[in-house]
């Protein structure tokens, strides 16, 4: 599959801001982008999941509602005891703790969680060229980090359909390591998705994710679009070359 990766992409992840270029690199980073796509091949993996959210009531203590609860009924009470903020993955052993990925699941039915990589072999490639050409090895990092980015849309892509096909709704992916959430769930999560086993993730000592070129999401599934989304807009959509419901005269919003 091509994946498609806009060469002003890799020129951000350069911190191009309109300098001069030497005569000849345009093409050679088309050249390392090409090499990229057709080189290596991503991989993705996705598992759904009931969860149980508490402490929604912490994120937003004006509201006075309570845990709400996804999956499960919530807690009953105007106020947490504990004064936790957390997300129980149901079935999985799977805790994840912080304000906002409690903000981000409230109300929630279920969630998506995902991983993608772009393999071990963009490893063996940017060390070979770290050697070889250091100015190469700048450009192909930059583009494996454009490319996994949009392995992550397309993948997001397959979960709003699949979700769209259940009567359900998807918001954004949110990743460990934004906001409050932190990296030390990625042992866990991706022993959740069997991601060693099916796609080669691991994660180190330091959780973080090996190969580096790669990516873990958690999107939550609604029975109504969320209201504290952004609206969902085609023409502006980040998965919109991988929307597989337009092709059916359908969207994922409105």
């Amino acid at each position: 599959m091509g994946y498609g990766v806009d060469r002003n992409e890799v020129l951000r992840y350069l911190g191009y801001a309109g300098q001069a270029m030497e005569p000849g690199l345009l093409g050679r980073i088309d050249a390392i982008i090409d090499r990229c796509e057709q080189d290596l091949s991503p991989k993705s993996i996705v598992g759904y999941f009931g969860i149980a959210v508490h402490g929604a009531d912490a994120v937003d203590p004006s509201g006075g509602v309570g845990c709400a609860g996804g999956a499960e009924e919530p807690c009953g009470e105007t106020q947490c005891a504990d004064g936790l903020a957390y997300v129980d993955v149901a079935g999985a052993s799977l805790r994840l703790p912080g304000f906002d990925i409690v903000r981000h699941l409230r109300g929630a039915r279920e969630c998506a969680l995902f991983a993608c990589t772009l393999g071990a072999r963009s490893e063996q490639e940017l060390a070979r060229l770290n050697i070889a050409n250091p100015l190469d090895a700048l450009v192909y990092d930059a583009a494996c980090s454009a490319l996994i980015e949009r392995v992550a849309d397309a993948t997001e892509a397959r979960i709003v359909a699949e979700a769209a096909e259940r009567g359900l709704h998807a918001n954004w992916r949110y990743g460990p390591g934004y906001g409050d959430l932190p990296l030390s769930v990625q042992p866990q999560f991706l022993s959740v998705l069997k991601a060693f086993e099916t796609i080669g993730l691991s994660v180190t000592d330091t959780d973080l994710l090996l190969p580096t070129k790669s990516i873990t999401a958690i999107v939550g599934l609604f029975d109504a679009p969320p209201a504290a989304e952004k609206p969902r807009v085609c023409e502006s959509c980040n998965m919109k070359d991988f929307c597989t419901l337009r092709a059916k005269g359908r969207v994922c919003h409105g």
